[in-house]
Formats: C-alpha cells, structure tokens, sequence
C-alpha cells in the first residue's frame, strides 16, 4: 500500500502501531530497513505478548482459569473455537531496529509526537461491554488472562478551531472508550472526525445503537467507520451527515 499510493520510504519520521495483531504489524520486518536512520516506532511492550481467540459454543460461561488448563480439550469437545494468533517478534523487530538506526520507544502513557498529534497511550476503560470479547493473552502456556487491549494506541490530532481527529486502529478497546480518553487527556470536548476501524461487527443492535447514538451527539464532521467496523454501524449510521466510507488511499481534506 505504502507503494501503491506514492509515499516515499525516506518522507516517513514516525510509526505508531496500532496493537499487536498480525493483520497490523504484518509489514513491519519489510519497512524497517527502508527507513531512515533515527525514525522512531511507538508500541506498547505488551503487543509482543502470545494472544488468542477463543469463541466459547455454549450458553454457559467458561471460566478463564478452565481455558488455560484445558483448551484442547474443550476444542475436542466442540465447547470452544480457538485461534493461536501469530505473534510478533520482539527479538526480530529490536534486531531489525539496531541495525538500522531505527528508534524503538515503548509507551504504555499518552505522548506528544509531534504540535498538535498526541498517541493515546493505555486508552481508560470506562465501559467494560465495550471491550472486544474472546481474545486472550498467553502468560504462560498454562495461564491466560482476558486481554483488555492495553497496547492498543490511537492517535489524537488537534485541528485548530475545529476539535479533535480520532483515528483509530481496530477500536478494541471501544470506540465510546476511545473518543472519551481523547477528550479526557486533551480537555477538548469537540471532535470533528473520527476514522478507523470502530470493530462493532458481531454486536448486538442495542450495543451499536448505543455508540451510534453517542456519536450523533458529538455531531463530528466526518464518521468513517473501516476495517473492522462492521456493516450493521454503517447502516445505523447512515443518516447523519458525517457518515462517509473509506477504503485504503482515500483522503481526508480536514
């Protein structure tokens, strides 16, 4: 993509990584050594950890404690789906980093990278529901805890006179939870766009009904909802003037 769209390897100063899932730390090995010397990439430690997705087929609830000693066992059983996902290399991407000059900075605190655009750090959890569920982090192979997305950084961009720009990653964390953390750490109320992946699909109609109502009080000037939002938001969200969709390469004028 980085190709596709013309961006020049050598105009890049600064990466900031979403969270530690595959689908978006996939072409971090490839971009490294393209990089200039003393560019810097933002993560949080805890999207090197081992993570999985776990779907639970019963109407009754497993404990976390029965998941870690008995996954293939349950997955026997046909109680669970599970998924090991891949996992980013800690020791490859330092590696790739020192040869190349490369900057590694490791936040779990909001940070100012640059006038105006600060990362999110560990975004607050105000509203439990809106956490995605089913995926856990491997501690050990023996202890799971329920991931919570610690790592998952947003970025929150301050247009003068016209409030925030949230963009967001995949929104595991909940994009009510995002929007409220951008507001809280900046102090400014107004949000005029909010972009990214808001990961509502497989949630029910009160949960995105919510969110959306939520966002229609804020009344951005842009919503676009990609990657991960899912096709129920965008149908609740149609009417308002901000909705708009998005694919990879599409511009913003804000």
């Amino acid at each position: 993509n980085i190709e596709a769209l013309g961006v020049k390897y050598d105009e890049i100063e600064k990466i900031i990584l979403s969270h530690g899932h595959f689908d978006h730390f996939g072409g971090l090995t490839a971009i490294i050594p393209k990089l200039n010397e003393g560019s810097k990439i933002y993560l949080h430690k805890t999207c090197f950890d081992q993570y999985h997705i776990i779907f639970n087929l019963t109407e009754k609830r497993i404990p976390v404690n029965e998941l870690s000693s008995n996954l293939e066992e349950l997955t026997r059983e046909g109680r669970i789906k599970h998924r090991k996902l891949e996992r980013l290399d800690r020791d490859v991407i330092y590696d790739l980093a020192n040869k190349n000059a490369v900057e590694i900075i490791e936040t779990s605190k909001s940070m100012q990278i640059h006038e105006g655009i600060i990362a999110s750090g560990e975004i607050e959890i105000l509203d439990k529901d809106e956490v995605s569920k089913g995926f856990y982090s491997e501690k050990n192979p023996k202890l799971f805890e329920e991931h919570t997305f610690r790592d998952e950084i947003s970025l929150y961009i301050n247009i003068e006179d016209k409030g925030l720009v949230i963009l967001t990653g995949c929104g595991h964390v909940g994009i009510v939870n995002t929007i409220k953390h951008a507001q809280k750490i900046t102090r400014i109320k107004k949000v005029h766009a909010i972009i990214g992946g808001f990961h509502k699909e497989n949630l029910s109609s009160e949960a995105i009904k919510s969110a959306v109502g939520f966002i229609e009080q804020l009344d951005p000037k842009v919503t676009c909802g990609v990657h991960c939002t899912g096709f129920e938001f965008n149908r609740a969200m149609r009417n308002h003037a901000s909705h708009t969709l998005g694919v990879v390469g599409t511009e913003f004028r804000l």
